[in-house]
């Protein structure tokens, strides 16, 4: 098992793997009860996912692990927020197609608040914007290997002293707690009539 740069043609793996992570995320479901057709959230949530797979990978912040040349997991960082330009430049047009420009800047404001938890709470330089393992290697400690070892070794080496993230999810956040990362506040967070949990952790940086 490596983990390693991603590339552009890894692009399609990283999507698929972090849309099937995230399918049924709190966060992400919000969502769907607003978008012009429901029933396509699928379609606007790889959208979503293909948007920040582009955008990472060109900042060379994007990171896959392979193992017997298959990729199994992906992790998104960055030490400077990838910026709305960006972002539609890496295909956030695309949204577009499946919710209105309202709705799109109310789930932007709601991920920017939950990712402030973890900003106003904690002391770190670097941010985890996603870590996603693909469905079939789930349990075999991929997640925990990135979490504990590769990140923070990233971090460290770029000369930084932690990382910090948040999730919606309790299992999330008990596997977080147990691969040694400081919970920061536990909040939740509202986008018109719907709401969801927010855990804040960081990870203190270190050289394997």
């Amino acid at each position: 098992m490596r983990c390693r740069p991603a590339t552009r043609e890894d692009i399609p793996e990283i999507t698929r793997i972090v849309t099937e992570g995230f399918l049924d995320y709190p966060l992400h479901i919000m969502l769907k009860p607003y978008l012009y057709h429901p029933e396509q959230y699928l379609q606007c949530l790889t959208a979503l996912n293909r948007m920040l797979a582009c955008a990472y990978q060109r900042s060379r912040n994007a990171f896959v692990v392979e193992t017997g040349g298959r990729i199994v997991a992906t992790a998104l960082m960055h030490d400077r927020k990838v910026g709305f330009a960006s972002n539609i430049t890496s295909g956030g047009y695309e949204l577009f197609r499946y919710a209105t420009p309202r709705l799109i800047a109310d789930f932007a404001n709601v991920t920017n608040r939950a990712d402030q938890i973890a900003i106003d709470n904690g002391d770190f330089d670097w941010y985890l914007e996603i870590l996603s393992v693909d469905k079939t290697m789930r349990g075999r400690g991929v997640g925990r290997w990135l979490v504990s070892k590769v990140l923070p070794d990233f971090v460290a080496r770029k000369g930084g002293h932690a990382y910090g993230f948040v999730t919606s999810t309790e299992s999330n956040a008990r596997f977080y707690l147990n691969g040694g990362c400081e919970l920061l506040d536990r909040v939740d967070v509202t986008m018109r009539e719907r709401s969801c949990p927010i855990w804040a952790f960081q990870r203190k940086a270190e050289r394997l």
